[in-house]
């Protein structure tokens, strides 16, 4: 468990002076905990916390949460040089997607707990349409964004989920237009690069299931546990954001795991 590993937790502030400091909110009571964990993509994640900084409004008092899974060191430079604002809890363990994400939770002073991939960028009124709709929709467990790829093209919004456990995008094969979804609509799953969950949801169902390690699965027994306390699982795409999807491990790796994972999940 998340819990059981050595950790610690800071708030960053400025340590040097000069300007290209990302400055990120933090509500003494905030509504929405974003949670984000990190291990390696420095660069990538200094975009994302780039685009937090630009384009959150003021509305909606919010905290930023990065858990650093295993942090290299240019990982931790850029929390503690380059960062204000921000809630950093760090293992020096790899507690996967799930553990990663339980940690946060389990520091999470808000109604809402917001998961985003280090690999993204938020477009502006990004995080407002997830709060509206799930403030509105009292039967939604969680309201997903769409995921565009850094071009434009669509990469997500929502998925189906198949009788044997295989997943597959909403469009059916070829490519999926962002023009073509354009109202908010139940899903059977959505993945974790950016959805807004319940607090008391989360807790309800116990978290992420950490024995789907590190990843893969993950986003698919989230929504699955949702619906099955009578929840749904809604995709809005008025929530957008750019996802720069890619992977540090082979391809052969990346196939065990999901394997492995999916029958853990259908036996589920």
């Amino acid at each position: 468990p998340a819990s059981s590993a050595s950790e610690f937790m800071s708030v960053t502030g400025p340590s040097r002076d000069g300007t290209g400091l990302i400055v990120l909110p933090c509500a003494a009571d905030p509504l929405v905990s974003i949670v984000i964990p990190t291990t390696s993509q420095a660069a990538k994640l200094r975009r994302c916390l780039q685009s937090l900084a630009r384009n959150l409004g003021s509305q909606i008092p919010v905290e930023v949460i990065v858990v650093m899974n295993a942090a290299t060191d240019e990982i931790k430079s850029v929390m503690h040089q380059e960062v204000s604002g921000a809630l950093v809890s760090g293992s020096p363990a790899n507690l996967g997607v799930a553990g990663g994400n339980n940690r946060g939770r389990s520091l999470a002073r808000g109604r809402y707990i917001a998961l985003l991939h280090d690999d993204t960028e938020i477009e502006p009124l990004w995080l407002e349409p997830l709060v509206e709709t799930v403030e509105a929709r009292p039967d939604a467990g969680a309201v997903a964004s769409m995921v565009l790829h850094p071009n434009g093209r669509l990469q997500d919004a929502g998925c189906i989920l198949w009788r044997e456990a295989i997943t597959s995008p909403v469009w059916g094969s070829g490519e999926g237009r962002p023009e073509d979804f354009i109202t908010t609509r139940a899903v059977d799953y959505s993945g974790t690069c950016s959805i807004l969950v319940r607090a008391d949801t989360w807790d309800s169902i116990g978290g992420l299931d950490e024995r789907l390690y590190p990843a893969y699965y993950v986003d698919v027994d989230l929504c699955m546990a949702i619906r099955k306390q009578g929840q749904i699982v809604l995709c809005d795409p008025r929530s957008r954001l750019l996802h720069h999807r890619s992977s540090s491990s082979k391809p052969g790796f990346r196939h065990f795991i999901a394997e492995t994972n999916k029958i853990l999940f259908a036996e589920k």
